[in-house]
């Protein structure tokens, strides 16, 4: 897994909006899909412009690059979001967690992904803001973490469109956690190929990638137990914005 270099926030006070990962030269991307049971609107949005969403719709914000704090604070300042949680979007050091205010429920959490090309894992720092009829998610670059969740927005009758928008935030929030055996199945591959090469075709260099695959594992392990702590509250939680039959996790 590749280790992102950590920058100092020492000495600053407690909200200053300082991104923390290595995603610098991302340019931001804003998606905007705003649905109901019978239309659903995509757009691209920028964050320099005002845009004006219809109260009668439910949206969806997506938002690629996490990196400047003028996209954060306009689209967080949209539902009230309190600056220490803008600045826990911006430090991708976090570990997961969800936090419930009287308008708005934000979670952070990890995401995964296995590049084959360098057998390693690649992990991002996922927020996700639930508010009365928005939902935000903030990704550090693009990723395909929610094109299941856009395939189902667009398809005119689908459970995500029939439900209320809290519907929506629990896909969001539970299909990067689907696909963490996904990618530990990919990882268990590898692992059998790199023993098989071991005993057959010992090489220079193979120690070094069984100990990185073991780091691979081991922060994983270390963020999936949290995520599961962060499911569990959200399904015991009483939040007026969380409906009852929504806290059954989604196929």
């Amino acid at each position: 897994m590749k280790h992102k270099k950590r920058l100092s926030k020492t000495g600053l006070p407690p909200g200053t909006h300082v991104y923390t990962g290595k995603n610098v030269d991302e340019v931001s991307q804003i998606e905007l899909f705003s649905y109901n049971k019978t239309r659903c609107i995509q757009k691209k949005l920028n964050h320099t412009v005002p845009y004006t969403f219809e109260p009668e719709l439910n949206h969806w914000i997506n938002i690629y690059g996490v990196h400047d704090v003028a996209v954060i604070k306009t689209y967080c300042d949209l539902i009230g979001v309190h600056h220490l949680f803008q600045e826990d979007i911006m430090n991708v050091f976090q570990r997961p967690k969800v936090e419930e205010e009287d308008d708005y429920i934000f979670t952070a959490l990890k995401a995964f992904d296995w590049k084959a090309q360098a057998n390693e894992l690649e992990d991002e720092q996922i927020s996700i803001i639930l508010s009365r009829n928005m939902v935000i998610t903030f990704q550090e670059k693009p990723s395909d973490h929610f094109d299941m969740v856009r395939e189902r927005l667009m398809t005119e009758g689908s459970v995500v469109r029939e439900r209320n928008i809290d519907y929506l935030f629990t896909d969001c929030l539970i299909l990067p956690l689907m696909c963490i055996s996904i990618y530990l199945k990919k990882m268990g591959d590898y692992l059998e190929s790199t023993e098989e090469l071991i005993l057959n075709h010992p090489e220079n260099g193979i120690l070094n990638r069984i100990q990185s695959n073991k780091k691979d594992i081991m922060q994983m392990r270390k963020m999936i137990y949290p995520m599961r702590d962060l499911v569990a509250k959200l399904v015991t939680s009483e939040h007026p914005l969380i409906e009852p039959k929504t806290k059954k996790i989604p196929s």
